[in-house]
């Protein structure tokens, strides 16, 4: 009697310790589930994020590059607006950029006097001054942008545009003197980040480098 109530003990004790460990499979099993739910969720979020930052990056550049086209027809009215800043100051040195970060196109003009240097940076959109810097000082310079010789950049931005190729867009334009003749730069860059750059002499719009 003794033995077949031990073995009943031994027995329930077994069946006991089996349902645990049944019953803590279960739960591991139903944990690694979860886990296995909540990687794949997140992994799917990062990839989504990293897809939509890479669209929205690519639509910044997109938005930068066609804002900088509309700027070419009112550079006219930029090189007025500094003139309005610093009447009978003369300039030296006229760019615009597209900025891809800020997703914005701005006007870079910096022009003197008999007295002073003065750099403006303004808003393409609107013309809006984001910077009007003066420094006191005398200078050599002599060199003249008059608002004339910006016509020029319109044709052979144009050139350029054909040259390069629809893969590439124009974020930055600038007019400058380099040993008293007036160049024109001109870079291009693709959806990769590589960059053409153009060099034009303004007088007889020859090319004379460009850089890949």
């Amino acid at each position: 009697m003794k033995k077949i109530l031990i073995l009943a003990v031994s027995l329930a004790l077994l069946t006991a310790c089996g349902a645990e460990k049944n019953a803590g499979a279960s739960t591991n099993a139903s944990a690694n589930i979860e886990s296995n739910k909540a990687n794949v969720s997140t992994n799917a979020q990062t990839n989504n994020k990293k897809e939509n930052g890479e669209i929205a990056g690519q639509e910044a550049n997109q938005n930068a590059s066609l804002d900088i086209q509309k700027t070419i027809t009112s550079k006219a009215d930029a090189f007025n607006k500094y003139m309005e800043l610093h009447p009978n100051s003369n300039v030296n040195e006229f760019s615009f950029e597209a900025n891809k970060k800020k997703n914005v196109v701005t006007f870079e003009i910096e022009g003197y006097d008999a007295e002073n240097k003065y750099e403006v940076n303004l808003n393409a959109e609107d013309l809006s001054v984001i910077k009007d810097k003066t420094k006191r000082g005398k200078t050599d310079d002599t060199r003249v942008i008059v608002g004339a010789m910006l016509e020029a950049i319109d044709s052979l931005v144009e050139e350029a545009a054909k040259d390069v190729g629809a893969d590439y867009s124009l974020f930055k334009a600038s007019l400058s003197f380099d040993d008293g003749k007036l160049e024109l730069e001109l870079e291009f860059e693709n959806a990769s980040g590589q960059d053409i750059e153009y060099t034009y002499d303004v007088a007889n719009s020859k090319l004379i480098e460009k850089d890949a």
